[in-house]
Order: C-alpha cells, then structure tokens, then sequence
C-alpha cells in the first residue's frame, strides 16, 4: 500500500500547482475588480462568481496534498503527552476517524455532482454557469483526501507517526 505514496505524492503537488494558480488568479480578479469599481466606477457582475468557483476546485484539489505535508490544522497537545504505543493508538483512530467523515462527504458531494450534472444546473446569476464541472471537482478532491488518509492509517497502523513537534516522521 504503501508503494503508491510516491505517485500520490507526485499527482497531490500536481493537483495543489493547480490550486496555487487557481488563488493567483483570484488575486488577479479581486484586484480587477478594485480597479474597475473604485478608479473607474464601473464595478462588474463576475468576478465575485468565478472567484467563488476557483475557490471552490482550488480548495478541493489541495485537500489530499495539506493533509500529506501536515498542513491541516490539528492539536497536538494530547500525541505530545503521550507514550508510543498510546499516540500509535491515537493516531489510528484519529485516522479511521478521518476515513468514515471524508468517506460520507465524497458520497454525499458525489451524489450532489451527478444531481447537478443528470439536471443541467447552471447558476441563477447573469453569467449562467454550468456547475456540475465545479460540483465535480469536490468528490474528485475528496477522493484523493481518503486515499491518503488510508496511507496514513496505513503508516500509523505500520508504526510510523509523524512528529507531532517537527512534522517529521519517525518508527514506533
């Protein structure tokens, strides 16, 4: 199971690139849209929505990859506490813990995305977007979220935690 870290490691940096353009070019519609509205007063009707719609893939296509390089808020207040054997224990339920949300949300989003796709819903806006390739992109990045909390559990289960101090990882 844990052969397939490095090509998942690979294709989370890939989809958190493609994130990191996707918050650049939110930077660039937000300062647009400055612009327009305050030195020409000419504000415009899309920016804020395509900005909500990067948002969205960008957040999602970055899950797997910040739960991987320890990113995702935690409190490590309690594994610092802890003996090996009980913080190998902790981890494992913090990580089956992890499994059964993120598996119950990629249904849930899944089933919401084919919704979106079999209704052909497009947004009440002027603009009209198609959603379901947005809607898409929640269970394709929560995918990537479970695999890799499966890896995690993998490690954990295996005896390698990572460092809860220096985000290094060490054998149990």
């Amino acid at each position: 199971m844990v052969k397939i870290q490095p090509a998942l490691s690979k294709f989370n940096r890939i989809c958190a690139s493609i994130s990191g353009i996707g918050f650049l070019i939110i930077i660039f519609l937000t300062v647009y849209e400055v612009v327009v509205r305050y030195a020409l007063k000419a504000p415009t009707a899309w920016t804020l929505e395509i900005s909500s719609y990067i948002l969205l893939s960008a957040t999602f296509l970055s899950a797997a990859y910040t739960l991987e390089t320890g990113g995702h808020i935690s409190i490590d207040l309690i594994p610092t506490l802890l003996k090996p054997q009980p913080r190998k224990i902790l981890a494992i339920i913090v990580d089956v813990l992890g499994i059964v949300f993120v598996a119950l949300w990629l249904w849930k989003s899944a089933v919401l995305a084919w919704d979106s796709y079999s209704l052909h819903w497009v947004s009440r806006t002027r603009l009209e977007v198609t959603l379901w390739p947005f809607y898409a992109v929640i269970p394709f990045g929560l995918f990537f979220l479970l695999v890799q909390y499966i890896m995690l559990l993998a490690r954990a289960i295996a005896g390698i935690l990572p460092d809860t101090v220096n985000n290094v990882e060490e054998e149990i």
